[in-house]
């Protein structure tokens, strides 16, 4: 996932209609980590440190962290160049699936996406670690479920919102910070 402010620019310099042909019309995004609001002031805690992996079993870097929870990301939901299956749109830890997510609770293969007839969208678990879910719901290995723009899709700990290219354009050209954002069907 990149950094929404990645594409700021060119929504400044694009029409709608130009950035959705440019960069995809249908996209995850995720919004900053939010701090419990029920948390006690007098919490104590103590600090643990634990080994954790920097790189997958690839060698490539994860991209857990402060920065990534901090901040907002997005990944257009589309296809990779050269990539087979042109039915499905793999997600996952590994680097050839077509959005690449490098977080340590995401399963190499985790999910796919599946283009039906008339464009109709399923996602389907792949048998990940951590599972899929859709709206809150978890999903069975194996089974797909219908999604559309404004569904809460999570793999693992991620949650990100389905939104439409669109929607992404019309929040880089409304919110310079793009914070507070969320969008509602």
């Amino acid at each position: 996932m990149k950094p929404v402010d990645d594409y700021r620019q060119a929504a400044r310099t694009l029409d709608e209609a130009g950035f959705v042909r440019k960069f995809g019309s249908l996209y995850m995004l995720k919004s900053p980590s939010k701090v419990d609001d029920e948390w006690d002031e007098d919490i104590q805690y103590q600090t643990v440190f634990v080994k954790m992996p920097a790189r997958g079993d690839d060698g490539e870097f994860f991209e857990d962290g402060a920065a990534f929870d901090a901040s907002w990301r997005v990944a257009p939901v589309q296809k990779r160049p050269g990539n087979p299956f042109p039915d499905r749109i793999s997600v996952g830890r590994a680097q050839n699936c077509d959005i690449v997510l490098r977080l340590s609770y995401i399963s190499k293969l985790h999910a796919h996406f599946l283009i039906g007839p008339r464009g109709v969208m399923y996602l389907c678990d792949q048998r990940s670690s951590n599972g899929t879910h859709v709206n809150g719901q978890a999903l069975r290995a194996g089974t797909r479920v219908k999604v559309q723009v404004g569904d809460m899709i999570g793999f693992g700990q991620l949650e990100a919102q389905l939104i439409s290219g669109a929607q992404f354009y019309e929040m880089l050209r409304s919110r310079p910070g793009a914070s507070g954002w969320t969008w509602k069907r």
